[in-house]
């Protein structure tokens, strides 16, 4: 069905290392030119791995080109074999749709949101995604520990759920970092114009 509905594209764009081998499945033979944007790196131990460097592989050279949003990325892409390798920012999805609020009304959101959090009189700092220890959320600790000691501490903000989370959070705990794990959260957007 995917080798149908792309028969009469132009052009075809597929978002992460699955549905970029996916298209590039449901391409073979045709002409019509991939888009493959990589938004993270795909990770994988053990008897996976060469599996994993071999789906890159095939989906990087498949590609006519390969968007990023990170250096490494971009690298990494080259590395195993795209013709063109680009670096892309990934833009932050728009707000659902209804009335705008006015400057004021948004100020005043945000600086709930803050209170909620207990970021008032302090900075703020978010990160999203799933808590997995490939995501590095170990240095990120490492960090706010460091800047514990500050005057003014930053808060930092986890949304997002994983097999880390129990470690994470009894490190918190442990080292009294200024961090709170929030969950799994619908309002990511409100968090970060909180931050």
């Amino acid at each position: 069905s995917l080798r149908g509905a792309c028969a009469d594209a132009d052009l075809v764009h597929a978002h992460g290392l699955h549905a970029g081998m996916r298209a590039a499945l449901a391409l073979g033979g045709l002409r019509t030119p991939l888009v493959v944007t990589w938004h993270t790196r795909a990770y994988a131990e053990g008897a996976r791995a060469p599996l994993l460097r071999l789906l890159e592989k095939r989906v990087a050279r498949a590609a006519s080109v390969v968007l990023a949003p990170s250096s490494d990325l971009v690298l990494r892409a080259r590395r195993r074999g795209a013709r063109d390798a680009r670096y892309a920012p990934t833009a932050f999805p728009a707000p659902p749709a209804g009335p705008r609020l006015a400057p004021a009304d948004a100020e005043a959101r945000r600086n709930k949101t803050r209170a909620e959090l207990g970021a008032v009189d302090r900075p703020l700092l978010v990160a999203v995604g799933s808590l997995e220890r490939h995501r590095g959320y170990g240095t990120l600790l490492d960090a706010a520990r460091q800047w514990a000691r500050a005057e003014t501490p930053p808060l930092l903000v986890i949304a997002g759920e994983g097999p880390e989370r129990s470690g994470l959070q009894a490190r918190v705990w442990a080292e009294e970092l200024p961090v709170r794990l929030l969950g799994r959260r619908e309002d990511t957007a409100e968090l970060i114009a909180a931050a």
